[in-house]
């Protein structure tokens, strides 16, 4: 009988501590600057996933023609078969993404791009990208999500002193943790089980 009781208790403390992570608010933090990329995920406060990388400068050594064509051709037949199978995912995603986007806090995001160069007409190209880019992406978000007050904060200009582009990109993301649960598991079920 005690073993019983036993047994109870520690499945009824399993099943508090699910239920607190289904309830718990899930985190996503990201930062991007020219210099590093800053990434975390947290859940209570608990740090699930975390990067810090600074961007380091790639060098590229010469090889021979030859060589590069082929790597060219298999690379191209990789990328084709992954751009579908990420379409796939997507199309079932998407299905699924308009209950859950409306369901993510938007906590903070911060856009801050200031567009220059020694070129001018290229600061001014690059200016007009990047309002063509950030503000119908910001609208949306304000549109879908729930934002906080005050959370959008987009910075776009062009300084033609400057000698580079230079942004800094901030966001802050709060989902709770059986919205995630329950995305995963309707893509798991339009995936594996419903194709069969």
């Amino acid at each position: 009988m005690l073993i019983l009781k036993i047994l109870l208790w520690i499945i009824a403390i399993i099943a508090v501590i699910v239920l607190l992570c289904l309830f718990a608010p899930l985190d996503l933090e990201f930062t991007a600057t020219p210099k590093k990329n800053d990434f975390a995920l947290r859940l209570y406060r608990i740090n699930l996933a975390r990067k810090r990388k600074p961007k380091k400068a790639k060098k590229q050594a010469a090889k021979p023609k030859a060589a590069k064509k082929q790597k060219a051709k298999k690379s191209i037949k990789e990328k084709k078969e992954k751009l579908q199978e990420g379409l796939e995912w997507a199309r079932l995603l998407l299905n699924r993404l308009g209950w859950l986007v409306s369901n993510i806090r938007v906590r903070n995001f911060n856009v801050k791009y200031i567009s220059g160069g020694e070129d001018a007409a290229k600061a001014a190209i690059e200016y007009g990208a990047a309002c063509a880019l950030i503000y119908p992406i910001a609208s949306v978000i304000d549109a879908k999500m729930h934002v906080a007050p005050n959370a959008l904060k987009l910075n776009i200009s062009c300084d033609y002193d400057i000698k580079e582009s230079d942004y800094l990109f901030e966001v802050f993301l709060r989902l709770r943790g059986y919205h995630a649960v329950a995305a995963v598991l309707f893509i798991a079920y339009h995936k594996y089980v419903k194709n069969k």
